[in-house]
């Protein structure tokens, strides 16, 4: 493929893919407008925790009981989660829906108080937790590291990691006879509808990443429909794409007196045998990116 490649390239191959992803630049836009139009048309659920006080310390914190759940109205989310409800399901049983932009960490002030409202528990984000040591050895117990802190983590529940294949098996046999009678039924009345509303909800994620992470970093502060601003703290100044184009065309081409490109005349200094962009090959190679 024309532009398959990463480390080695040719003159004429990253003349081709330079046209292209600068031809590119103008959609920027209408490839935003139609982001914000799917993004409404799927909608979005947000799961409401609930939160309790310590009576020791008075800091607050979410715990994981689900005492909420709203969509977006007429949107294909709503149109998903109604149908799941009308077939018996229980949305709470989907997912936790996490999102953790919106979950604040460490937002508590000198005397342990939040300072605003924590929406999701442990941040929003499921992750392993590390070892907890005790004063003595004594204190040790099983050893919680990589456990996910979830509640619904098996480990958590049965005194640590263990074999329990033996203790299992019959009720493994129970709950498949139990089953295997109305396995149509459970795929169309639970496992497919989860399933949909689940990818609608990473359909959502990756529309947003595209938006507000690929699309900001490769251009934004420079195309208009972008914005503005240019958040040097959360993306990388060096890799905006006319800052990367910038850099390669003065590795393949020598410049004039202003700075830009002289796309006539090589650059003979940098390309040299050993480096990894080189030149074409002409006439052999002119006006091919393969």
């Amino acid at each position: 493929m024309s532009f398959g490649w990463l480390g080695k390239f040719r003159q004429g191959a990253w003349k081709s893919f330079r046209h292209f992803i600068l031809q590119e630049r103008r959609d920027i836009g209408d490839r935003i407008g139609i982001i914000n139009t799917e993004l409404a048309r799927v909608g979005e659920i947000i799961v409401a925790y609930s939160r309790e006080e310590d009576a020791d310390t008075g800091v607050f914190r979410v715990t994981e009981e689900r005492i909420g759940f709203y969509v977006t109205r007429k949107s294909s989310l709503e149109k998903l989660v109604q149908a799941y409800i009308a077939q018996g399901g229980n949305p709470f049983d989907i997912s936790h829906f996490f999102i953790p932009d919106r979950s604040l960490v460490g937002g508590y002030d000198e005397a342990g108080q939040v300072q605003a409202a924590d929406q999701y528990p442990y941040g929003g984000l499921v992750y392993p937790v590390s070892v907890e040591y005790g004063d003595s050895l004594d204190e040790y117990g099983s050893y919680p590291g990589g456990y996910a802190l979830i509640r619904k983590y098996p480990p958590l529940r049965m005194a640590g990691r263990q074999d329990v294949d033996d203790e299992a098996e019959p009720y493994r046999n129970y709950t498949h006879y139990a089953r295997r009678w109305c396995e149509r039924e459970i795929q169309e009345k639970r496992d497919e509808l989860e399933h949909r509303i689940i990818k609608l909800c990473d359909l959502r994620e990756q529309l947003l990443e595209e938006r507000d992470e690929l699309i900001v970093q490769a251009f934004g502060g420079i195309s208009q429909a972008v914005g503005a601003g240019f958040n040097q703290i959360r993306y990388t100044e060096s890799l905006r794409v006319p800052r990367i184009v910038d850099l390669i065309d003065s590795i393949f081409y020598a410049t004039f007196e202003d700075g830009h490109p002289n796309f006539d005349e090589a650059n003979t200094e940098e390309l040299d045998p050993k480096h990894t962009l080189f030149p074409d090959l002409l006439p052999d190679e002119a006006n091919t990116a393969i």
